[in-house]
C-alpha cells in the first residue's frame, strides 16, 4: 500500500475463521491476527497491517474445528508506490509509458484504455516500461487498472495526457521478439541496422548471468537477426532473466532507444508437456529448487515419499516457473530425501516429478 502498511486480500468461503502469519528472515511465523466470521461464501476479505520491514506471510483457516495447511506465502515489503516518469513516443503512433520501477510481469488484471471513447489498448512490456499502439496523430488520455509493480503493489497513478505534437517520425527501437527455447532469441528493429553493430555480441547484456555468443542476420534488410546465448536458457524457466541491447545503430545514425531494448527471455509454456526440475539433485549449500516449463495456474503440491504433504506452490507470474525454498508448510526446512512433485492445471492431466534434495 505504502511505506508503512501492506495489504492482504484472499477468499476463504465458508471458513469460521482465519488466521494471519509472518516472519522475518528463517524465523519461526508468529500469528499477526485471527479474523473471526472473515467471509461470507466465496466473498473476498482484505486486511490492512501497519508494518515498515520485508515480512514473509501465509493465512491458516478454521472449518469444522479443522485447521488447514498455510496458504501460498506471499513475502511483502512496505515501499511507496511506482510513479508514472516519462511519457515518450517510439514511433508516430506509439507512446511508452516508463515508470520509477519493474512492473508485475503476471498483467492478469491489467486494462488500457483511451479515456474519451473507452477503447481498449493492447499493450506491450518492457521491464519498467508499457508501449501502447494507440494510432497517429490521436490527442487523448489514456487511463488504466490493476496496474501492480513487481512486489504487487497498485501503481500510484491511473491516467496520463498524449499530445501528438511530440511524437518523433523515426525513433529507433526494438519492435518484438521471439523466444526460442533453450538459447535464442530472434529480434526485430524497427528501422534497418548496420550489421556490424548488430551482430555484435558486446553490443548485447545479459542479465542476471549468461552472455551473447553470436547474433545472426536473419534477413537481407538488415531488421531481423537471431540471438544465441550460453550460460542461461530461454523460455519457460521462471528465471528473472533478461536481454539488454545497447550500442546497435540503424542505417541513418540513430541508436537504439535506452528504454526501447529491453527484453523479458522469461514466459509461460502452454501446457505441463515439458515441465521440469532444476537443479536435481540439490546440492549442499543450494536453497532453492525450481520447477520450469509451467503454465500460468499450474499448481505444484510437494509429497515425502512416504505420502505426507510437504508444500504447495502456485505458478502466477506468467514467467514459466517457480522456485521453492526447501521449506514444508510450518516453515521449516525439509531434510534429504526424494520428494514427488504433483504438478496439475485445469483442463489437463496431472504429471509427476521427482527431485532429491541432499543435506
Amino acid at each position: 500500500m505504502n511505506a508503512e502498511s501492506v495489504l492482504l486480500t484472499w477468499s476463504a468461503p465458508d471458513a469460521d475463521s482465519v488466521r494471519v502469519l509472518s516472519r522475518s528472515g528463517a524465523d519461526a511465523f508468529d500469528v499477526d491476527t485471527t479474523l473471526t466470521n472473515p467471509t461470507t461464501p466465496s466473498a473476498v476479505t482484505r486486511l490492512a497491517l501497519k508494518q515498515s520491514e520485508q515480512r514473509e506471510y501465509v493465512l491458516q483457516s478454521f472449518r469444522g474445528g479443522q485447521l488447514s495447511p498455510f496458504s501460498r506465502r506471499a513475502t511483502l515489503r512496505p515501499h511507496d508506490p511506482l510513479r508514472l516518469g516519462e511519457v515518450s513516443f517510439v514511433a508516430a503512433d506509439q507512446v511508452q509509458l516508463l515508470f520509477n520501477g519493474p512492473l508485475d510481469p503476471s498483467r492478469s488484471e491489467t486494462k488500457f484504455w483511451l479515456l474519451s471513447n473507452a477503447q481498449t489498448v493492447t499493450p506491450a512490456y518492457r521491464n519498467e516500461a508499457v508501449v501502447l499502439a494507440i494510432g497517429p496523430g490521436i490527442r487523448d488520455s489514456i487511463a488504466w487498472s490493476g496496474l501492480r509493480d513487481a512486489e504487487g503493489t497498485p501503481i500510484a497513478d491511473s491516467v496520463v495526457a498524449i499530445d501528438p505534437a511530440v511524437a518523433p517520425g523515426n525513433q529507433f527501437y526494438l519492435a518484438s521478439w521471439t523466444l526460442r527455447p533453450p538459447r535464442s532469441v530472434d529480434v526485430l528493429f524497427s528501422a534497418p541496422v548496420t550489421t556490424a553493430s548488430a551482430t555484435s555480441p558486446a553490443n548485447y547484456t545479459v542479465s542476471p548471468f549468461g552472455q551473447v555468443d553470436s547474433v545472426e542476420p536473419l534477413d537481407d534488410a538488415g531488421l531481423e537477426f537471431r540471438i544465441t546465448l550460453s550460460g542461461l536458457a530461454v523460455g519457460p524457466t521462471g528465471l528473472d532473466a533478461y536481454l539488454t541491447v545497447d550500442g546497435v545503430e540503424a542505417l541513418d545514425g540513430s541508436l537504439i532507444d535506452n528504454d526501447g531494448g529491453v527484453i523479458s527471455l522469461s514466459e509461460a509454456a502452454n501446457g505441463l508437456a515439458d515441465a521440469y526440475v532444476f537443479p536435481n539433485p540439490v546440492q549442499p549449500g543450494q536453497n532453492r529448487l525450481y520447477v520450469g516449463g509451467l503454465p500460468n495456474e499450474a499448481e505444484i503440491r510437494v509429497f515425502g515419499t512416504n505420502g505426507v504433504h510437504v508444500a504447495t506452490l502456485l505458478e502466477v507470474d506468467n514467467d514459466g516457473g517457480i522456485a521453492w525454498d526447501l521449506r514444508d508448510e510450518a516453515g521449516a526446512l525439509v531434510p534429504s530425501g526424494i520428494y514427488l512433485l504433483h504438478v496439475r492445471l485445469e483442463g489437463e492431466p496431472p504429471i509427476l516429478l521427482k527431485a532429491a534434495i541432499i543435506r
